[in-house]
């Protein structure tokens, strides 16, 4: 075997092992972290984890506090993202993100969702996906209601975003169907997810108050 060759042979086992390991970073982690991250979200509650939780999760997952930070007063951002099947132009940028607001030494809002970039801006400016808002205080403002759920886009049937807002009138149900969002975009390629594949649950509960 000439040393052309051999070179040509040890180039293409480099090569292999570099996507092996590519792909088992695009197919697993930021699926099962978004999904190991939106389940501790789920077990938090509002009004009642504590500054020091709350700093706790956002460490684990690689997220800053945005601005001045203390117990009386913090904000956590935290993204979870498929940067690299991104970065190798195998599919469109998704993210799986949570803002995490603490007043008075306790957790008094979450808001969450997962977002799918468009690849121009003509397409839709915000992206598609599922935006979840989760706060403590019932009513937060004059007129606001137990819990929302609505889509927006210009076909009815097609959402571009699917909105919810649960508060603390919401029902335990309402709450386990907005924190019920399928991840698994996370780690396909191509395109953007339907936002109503993303949030089935709520998406029935849209869909059941069109009707009547």
């Amino acid at each position: 075997m000439s040393k052309m060759t051999v070179r040509i042979v040890v180039l293409g086992a480099a090569l292999a092992a570099g996507l092996v390991g590519t792909t088992a970073e695009i197919d697993e982690h930021p699926q099962s972290t978004a999904e190991h991250f939106l389940r501790e979200l789920y077990e938090l509650r509002s009004g009642t984890a504590t500054f020091e939780r709350v700093q706790d999760l956002a460490r684990r997952y690689a997220g800053r506090s945005v601005g001045t930070c203390t117990r009386e007063n913090c904000r956590f951002d935290i993204v979870v993202s498929n940067k690299s099947s991104y970065r190798l132009g195998l599919a469109r940028l998704k993210e799986f993100w949570a803002t995490l607001r603490v007043e008075g030494d306790h957790l008094v809002r979450i808001d969450f969702g997962l977002v799918c970039f468009p690849s121009h801006i003509e397409e839709y400016p915000l992206g598609t996906g599922v935006s979840v808002s989760d706060q403590f205080c019932f009513p937060c403002f004059e007129g606001q209601r137990p819990f929302m759920a609505k889509q927006n886009g210009v076909d009815p049937g097609h959402p571009w975003q699917i909105v919810v807002e649960l508060t603390g009138n919401s029902t335990p149900e309402q709450r386990r169907a907005a924190y019920a969002l399928d991840l698994g975009c996370l780690r396909e390629l191509g395109g953007c997810p339907s936002p109503d594949k993303t949030a089935p649950a709520i998406w029935r509960e849209i869909e059941n108050r069109m009707l009547h």
